[in-house]
């Protein structure tokens, strides 16, 4: 619970606190620490959030005294982190203040939560920038307030983590804008990739599961996710492109329902008559490809001899 004594504030700061107040609890996201009411008694404000039984990020790190956290958690939060600021994002709101204080973490999962604490700003239209750094004195982060300094040093960064997962690290902390990652730039790294397995694990294991219900719509989910994957990144939609007019391939070995069940080393991946799979995967990105030549119409890549004469082009998996 967080208590904001009002009759300490001038009319202007209590105006502010009223509307970190009604910002708080407006915010709806599993990553966001949710407020849950507030109310006034005896010129005090009080805002109730939910309860992280856990403590903050801070304290938890402090309490591993120097045991490194598993990679595959670091980007996991950093995942669940990112969905947060998206909530604010498309809200026009900025945090301005995220910090290990500011997480909060819940139940056995560690679920991370990130806290609202009041230094955030409401940017009224898409081109607004922001100057100010500072929001309601009474939510103020205790280094602003306390005029301490910041630097721009980093500690050099641990033994034990991937080279994906430290130059991650290295470019978000450079002070060098044009190093910084993009955020798709972010989730296409090879770093997300490398845990692909684990979050298939965890999708394994989701409860009250429809089989069926999957099977008549998984076509269409899919087709669908693909149509805006290759609609936000012009690099892949180039890609895509010219592999026309080719058959796309999913060459998984192991997988028959959306791959051919045959590696693109086989002999009989070249050739649709010996495929051991669906290739499922395969017909929808061919699919998604030439529905997205029909929106936005490219000259066609002229072809030379090709290994693949019968127009088939192979995905490893």
């Amino acid at each position: 619970m967080k208590k904001i004594k009002l009759r300490k504030l001038s009319k202007d700061y209590r105006n502010l606190a009223e509307t970190e107040t009604s910002r708080l609890t407006g915010l709806s996201n599993e990553n966001i620490l949710h407020a849950v009411t507030a109310y006034h008694e005896k010129k005090t404000l009080y805002i109730v959030t939910g309860f992280c039984d856990q403590g903050d990020l801070a304290r938890f790190l402090v309490g591993r005294t120097g045991e490194l956290l598993d990679e595959q958690r670091i980007v996991e939060w950093f995942r669940q982190i990112c969905s947060a600021l998206e909530h604010l994002h498309r809200r026009n709101v900025l945090h301005r203040d995220i910090k290990t204080q500011s997480v909060f973490l819940t139940d056995k999962e560690m679920t991370p939560k990130l806290g609202i604490s009041g230094i955030t700003k409401m940017i009224e239209s898409p081109i607004q920038k922001v100057l100010s750094f500072r929001g309601s004195p009474y939510f103020m982060n205790p280094q602003l307030s306390a005029c301490k300094p910041y630097h721009s040093k980093l500690s050099s960064l641990p033994e034990g983590y991937s080279p994906e997962l430290n130059e991650t690290i290295e470019r978000l902390t450079c002070r060098h804008t044009d190093r910084w990652p993009l955020a798709l730039e972010l989730l296409q790294n090879v770093l997300f990739k490398r845990h692909s397995g684990s979050k298939k694990k965890v999708g394994r294991n989701v409860q009250n599961f429809n089989q069926e219900l999957w099977e008549s719509r998984c076509l269409d989910v899919v087709e669908k996710g693909n149509m805006e994957k290759f609609l936000q990144n012009e690099e892949l939609k180039k890609k895509l492109f010219d592999t026309y007019p080719k058959t796309l391939v999913e060459a998984s070995p192991k997988d028959t329902i959306w791959g051919i069940g045959l590696s693109e080393k086989d002999r009989r991946a070249w050739n649709r008559e010996t495929w051991r799979g669906q290739n499922l995967l395969g017909e929808i990105l061919t699919n998604v490809r030439d529905k997205l030549l029909e929106l936005e119409p490219v000259p066609v890549p002229s072809f030379g001899t090709s290994k693949a004469e019968n127009g088939l082009e192979q995905q490893s998996d």
